[in-house]
């Protein structure tokens, strides 16, 4: 900028600026007027084709000065061309054209496309002429872009047939297209690299995937606002892989995630497939379509009941099929079990807590796994931060029992009073007599300040997992027959006084046991361990736990809101 001013001085015979002057010039009333008519001229000669290169400012001025001396000897028009061909004005002008070209080659190098150069002809084609069509009969205003697209880079374009208008439906979010930021949802695709589109959505297609380097398309544009990006946070329930979904609109632009992923929905705009980046992980930067819920519930729903009610119906006159009333079924807690395996888990949405605010742990798994002894191993480590809760039984005290040290003694009939009350968490009969965990001993040991590690029945989660106690739920998963068998003849051998033998029946039943808990209910699970080795789990543990104080967490969202 400052060699083109130097050049501008010596052009004027060596000139050099008075600051007295320049400063009345710059208070002057003149200078916007001037201004404002330059930047009408730079506009219309961008129109007229000139290269940003060549010296604008210098050639507007000079034709400025013509126009005005070609209308006539008037005072007005002799003090204009005075003022045009004066040092201050050229310098002036000199300066916000060298401004300008700066701007734009920041432009040009900040982008990350190459627009394709056009001739003046083709130019000129695209232009919009002022009753709002094209020079070429389209309708809509229409402009020409370029798409860079680095070897097999997807662009993330999904297109539409729309009454013979090839469309743009949706653009994923991260990917190319959206980054280079020339797109938009509803632009119509008119022409691509030259060739007239013609509503042939299978050609756009082809030549997009063909195409290396630049991509040239003329666009007429849609002029609807794009929604803001959504700040929704989904725990997802199950796995997906879109390479393996056959009715994916874009395979290649889907997104693949595991059951308990964290995603940002980032783009809810069409309720069947929403546009999804994982929280943290390999894939944290990569945006990608997935399945919306309303659409995966349909899914779900066919895939458990594909026959609809079929089984419910009966032969009616004439060979015909009549469907059977359904009777209506209250809900009962005791039989919970059963209405939890219709409930359809596909997505909850959490919002993200402070460290070491979980209130509970809680412990789930089959009978014979050892969640018990990894319960004892983690109070006994780590007394002053986990308590666990004294459970109320009907039976009588032994002799060296007493009364709030190993259980809280009551009779059967208050106990019975209590549970019918809704006060357990969970209650069960062993040797004719009652036995079960009561709410407010959870509460009495959250009181204290310490945490709740708890192992109960997998129904109790529904209860547990509320705002007040915010249970962090670790599923302790049976490891393979041969390692159960193991585990289980090293514990008897070290403590054969006080453990019975188990069985090759009683390992089955606790695979399968295992098994089924995490079908049921793996929609509460935080975090699954297979339980290969009482010490080895136990030191995983220990981590997951010491990490649960230091870390953020992720919770349902009506834990916070």
């Amino acid at each position: 900028m400052d060699n083109d001013r130097a050049a501008s001085n010596s052009s004027s015979g060596g000139y050099k600026c008075d600051d007295q002057r320049v400063d009345d010039l710059l208070k002057s009333g003149e200078l916007p007027d001037i201004v404002s008519a330059f930047e009408l001229l730079w506009a219309a000669r961008e129109k007229s084709s000139v290269v940003l290169g060549d010296r604008i400012g210098r050639l507007l001025l000079a034709e400025c000065a013509q126009h005005v001396d070609e209308q006539g000897g008037d005072e007005e028009s002799k003090e204009l061309l005075q003022l045009l061909n004066s040092p201050h004005v050229k310098a002036i002008v000199e300066s916000y054209d060298g401004v300008v070209l700066e701007r734009e080659e920041a432009k040009r190098s900040a982008t990350e496309i190459t627009t394709p150069t056009l001739s003046p002809e083709a130019n000129q084609k695209s232009l919009v002429n002022g009753t709002g069509e094209t020079s070429n009969g389209e309708s809509g205003p229409l402009k020409l872009i370029g798409l860079n697209r680095v070897g097999n880079e997807a662009l993330g374009l999904v297109l539409k047939d729309a009454d013979g208008l090839v469309k743009i439906s949706r653009i994923v979010v991260g990917m190319a297209a959206d980054r280079q930021g020339l797109l938009k949802v509803g632009d119509v695709i008119r022409s691509i690299n030259g060739k007239e589109v013609n509503g042939d959505v299978e050609m756009v297609k082809k030549e997009i995937t063909s195409c290396r380097g630049t991509i040239s398309m003329k666009v007429e544009a849609s002029f609807t606002d794009p929604l803001p990006t959504s700040q929704v946070y989904m725990r997802v329930l199950f796995d997906y892989d879109p390479q393996q979904d056959p009715d994916h609109p874009f395979p290649k632009g889907g997104l693949a995630f595991r059951r308990g992923d964290v995603l940002q929905i980032v783009n809810q705009e069409d309720p069947m497939w929403w546009q999804a980046r994982i929280e943290k992980g390999e894939n944290a930067d990569r945006s990608g379509i997935i399945p919306g819920l309303l659409l995966e519930e349909r899914r779900q729903a066919i895939a458990r009941d594909p026959g609809g009610d079929a089984d419910e119906q009966t032969p009616g006159c004439l060979g015909m099929r009549r469907r059977r009333r359904s009777r209506p079924v209250m809900y009962t807690s005791a039989r919970n079990s059963e209405f939890d395996r219709h409930e359809l888990n596909i997505f909850e949405e959490v919002a993200r807590i402070a460290p070491g605010q979980r209130k509970t742990v809680v412990l789930i798994g089959a009978q014979g796994v050892g969640r018990r002894g990894l319960k004892h191993r983690i109070i006994v480590g780590s007394p002053d931060m986990y308590a666990t809760t004294l459970p109320h039984t009907t039976r009588r005290p032994k002799p060296d029992e007493e009364n709030g040290k190993q259980y809280w003694f009551v009779s059967e009939e208050v106990m019975r009073e209590d549970i019918a009350s809704h006060k357990y968490i969970e209650h069960g009969v062993f040797n004719d007599c009652l036995y079960g965990t009561k709410i407010d001993s959870i509460r009495a040991v959250i009181r204290s300040g310490k945490i709740c590690l708890l192992d109960v029945n997998p129904q109790s989660l529904k209860r547990l997992k509320t705002s007040e106690f915010k249970p962090y739920v670790i599923f302790i998963r049976a490891p393979t027959f041969a390692v159960l068998k193991r585990m289980h003849h090293e514990a008897t051998r070290n403590n054969s006084e006080t453990l019975m033998p188990y069985s090759d029946d009683d390992i089955r039943r606790t695979i399968h046991e295992s098994e089924n808990i995490e079908k049921a209910y793996s929609h509460y699970f935080d975090l699954t361990i297979v339980n290969e080795g009482i010490d080895e789990t136990y030191i995983k543990l220990d981590e997951v736990l010491r990490d649960l104080q230091a870390s953020t967490q992720w919770v349902p969202i009506n834990w916070v809101f």
